[in-house]
């Protein structure tokens, strides 16, 4: 019978053997590290998923790394992306049409009756009511009528002077402008093109201002009007959430919301055929291009402090940020993320589900903190801020 050996041996040995395994696991592990860091910037997202579960939670999965070079090193890289991301908010990304579409909604419109215990004193907003005529036309389809369009009537839209639904059905319950298109999102600037030719032939005296948004963007209409008041709607111009790519002068968001001149809606529907796209391509991007072909600016609706007023998220995005990795190359302004980014007068924010849009309707109209009064606030530039285009592209 072999002798037994003494604890303390046994427990020196496994000591020295944990010791050596340590060793050659971080030695592969960082060898490892060097051949994936040289496979790609990506790369490094699958280490960190090895190494700690905790560190990953730290990088955006919306953000790629810089590739490495000689002069910036990977681990240099890495913190880099950790200090970046340190700020990543704990809400969820903005939702897609789909996701959107997705989430349970009430069957009927939800109606608020509280106003008449408000005492709110409205005169300066009834008063830019009589002044600043806006007509509202929302992109929607036979499908969200009941899910989406109805909710939209019994918000924000019951606010414009004149409300339209752009479909391909009509609908007793909704005034809907029925138009003769190929249903699909494929065929949106065909939609687009189609509801403006038609708002110039039967509304256009109805208003001064004609604003195209989605049926899950939001706007709070009084804040739309006080803008539009330091603005001439005689002027060829139109606003909205600016990007910055495609187009020479950039164009606006179509979901985040985008609203004409008179002017402006004159030209597109006096422009010669062929001028702009009459369907396919990105509806947004499409009519941006015809405005700048027609010259019609873009012009600048940010407030005096250089917050925005247009959104093309909801609002959790733009105060807490993570935005789509294709958003910093096309936004005008930077990117910017915060409440002080936002105008206390923002007008409008996008991919706002049924629920969010009762949420912004009750913060807004009804939620009231007690004793306090608030204050007017002079925001708005003044003279609308423009870009100068080439003399070829104007258009009498």
């Amino acid at each position: 019978m072999s002798p037994r050996p003494l604890p303390g041996v046994v427990f020196l040995a496994g000591i020295v053997v944990g010791s050596i395994v340590s060793f050659f696991s971080i030695h592969m592990l960082s060898s490892s590290s060097h051949i994936r860091m040289a496979e790609g910037p990506n790369a490094i997202h699958h280490l960190t998923r090895e190494i700690d579960v905790d560190l990953l939670c730290n990088i955006s999965s919306r953000k790629t790394l810089p590739p490495q070079g000689t002069d910036s090193p990977a681990s240099d890289s890495l913190k880099s992306s950790l200090k970046e991301n340190d700020d990543k908010p704990s809400h969820s990304p903005p939702m897609s049409h789909d996701e959107i579409n997705k989430r349970v909604v009430p069957k009927e419109d939800i109606h608020f009756a509280d106003e008449h215990h408000h005492h709110d004193a409205m005169e300066i907003a009834q008063e830019l009511a009589k002044k600043v005529r806006v007509l509202c036309w929302v992109m929607t389809s036979p499908e969200n009528h009941k899910t989406r369009a109805i909710h939209v009537q019994a918000t924000w839209g019951k606010r414009c002077d004149k409300l339209l639904f752009v479909s391909e059905q009509a609908d007793k319950s909704l005034p809907v402008l029925k138009v003769s298109v190929d249903h699909g999102r494929e065929h949106l600037t065909a939609k687009t093109m189609t509801a403006f030719d038609h708002i110039f032939e039967d509304h256009f005296d109805e208003a001064d201002w004609f604003l195209k948004a989605d049926d899950d963007t939001y706007v709070v209409v009084e804040n739309l009007k006080y803008f539009l008041s330091s603005q001439n709607s005689s002027d060829a111009v139109y606003f909205g959430h600016h990007f910055k790519t495609i187009v020479k002068q950039g164009y606006f968001s179509g979901g985040g919301g985008y609203v004409l001149s008179r002017e402006a809606l004159r030209r597109f529907s006096k422009r010669p055929k062929g001028t702009c796209r009459d369907d396919n391509g990105a509806e947004d991007a499409e009519m941006g291009k015809c405005m700048e072909l027609l010259g019609v600016r873009t012009g600048d609706s940010r407030d005096k402090l250089g917050r925005g007023r247009f959104h093309c998220f909801n609002p959790e995005t733009h105060i807490h940020g993570g935005y789509p990795d294709w958003y910093y190359s096309y936004d005008k302004y930077g990117a910017q993320k915060g409440i002080e980014s936002i105008s206390d007068y923002a007008i409008t924010f996008h991919y706002v589900s049924v629920e969010q849009l009762y949420n912004l309707e009750f913060y807004v109209y009804h939620l009231r903190p007690y004793g306090i009064i608030n204050g007017l606030q002079d925001l708005n530039r003044g003279s609308v801020q423009m870009t100068t285009l080439p003399q070829s592209n104007r258009s009498s």
